[in-house]
């Protein structure tokens, strides 16, 4: 299956809200002594089931998450019916679900689509048989989620074919925390600090392998936004916190993935086991150079007045 059980509690834990038309009193309360209940029903036969109950018709293979109203339920969803003005478009039963992804999914390099059936049992009289469930065959009963592929390119900024292993990255869904983990990388905090912002990513956590890549493609839900965060450098490389965001497509593969591209610096300051006091970048330091200069300038300055002045000292001394 797609979907693992929310939180480990049951796929009747899935359902988060059932709403019916508009107002305070539009989102019902779950419990049999309140307005529904909810019962996940499945099917492991390779036979759809055809006897009566509440499992008719439920297909091999799947899992029905039944929701079923009360009598109150069912009184409130009459009256606000009946409050309906003629000409009005009657209000309809609203469920919001919320299921994890199974790992089975998650490490498919070929699943790429997650496609549910929606129908629901026809109203009857009590103690008559239960008329077959109504499962329509259109695309608003049958909502589905695409899913797409998200890579990196890890490389020396300095020669491209050069690629790095040893990165580590973090992907968030808001950019606000984001920015938070760039920020507090730029403040030295440790990524796994106890008060550290990077924590708030996704349970994702990849180190780019042999190659400057992943070992696998992330997937995620195809349309989403994500934005990736560097949290930790190649051993010799300066860190590059910058965030990156990118937009999932639907049609990207395992084989074929959307790349971001993230460039490393080499770090210079060492050679030969000897740290330089300091480092001028190859290009576009005449800046640097000049205030180097003048630093080594004034160092000279200090000591030949230094002496002069010494000796000055000196031959007094001697008169």
């Amino acid at each position: 299956s797609a979907f693992t059980e929310p939180n480990n509690q049951g796929l009747d834990a899935a359902v988060q809200s059932v709403k019916f038309g508009t107002g305070s009193d539009s989102t019902f309360t779950k419990g049999e002594n309140n307005d529904y209940t909810v019962t996940a029903m499945a099917n492991s036969d390779n036979a759809e089931i055809t006897t009566a109950g509440d499992t008719k018709g439920l297909a091999a293979g799947h899992t029905r998450i039944l929701v079923k109203f009360t009598e109150a339920g069912l009184k409130k969803i009459a009256s606000k019916l009946n409050n309906v003005a003629a000409g009005s478009e009657a209000p309809q039963v609203e469920v919001e679900l919320a299921f994890d992804i199974s790992k089975a999914f998650k490490d498919s390099t070929t699943d790429k689509t997650i496609t549910n059936k929606s129908g629901f049992f026809p109203a009857h009289d009590e103690g008559t048989t239960a008329p077959n469930p109504i499962i329509p065959n259109v695309d608003g009963s049958k909502p589905t989620v695409k899913f797409g592929y998200l890579q990196v390119d890890k490389y020396n900024s300095e020669d491209e074919s050069k690629k790095l292993s040893g990165a580590e990255f973090k992907i968030f869904t808001d950019k606000n925390k984001a920015d938070l983990c760039t920020k507090s990388l730029k403040e030295n905090t440790a990524v796994d600090a106890e008060d550290s912002p990077c924590k708030a990513a996704s349970a994702f956590d990849e180190t780019t392998v042999e190659g400057g890549k992943f070992s696998n493609p992330y997937k995620a839900e195809a349309g989403s936004t994500l934005y990736v965060v560097e949290v930790k450098a190649p051993e010799g490389f300066a860190l590059s916190p910058v965030v990156k965001e990118i937009t999932v497509k639907d049609t990207t593969t395992n084989d074929n993935p959307d790349t971001l591209e993230f460039p490393n610096i080499p770090l210079h300051g060492e050679k030969g086991g000897n740290k330089f006091w300091f480092n001028l970048p190859a290009t576009g330091a005449a800046g640097v150079i000049l205030f180097a200069l003048a630093g080594i300038g004034l160092i000279a300055a200090s000591v030949f007045l230094y002496m002069r002045n010494r000796k000055e000292e000196e031959q007094q001394q001697n008169a």
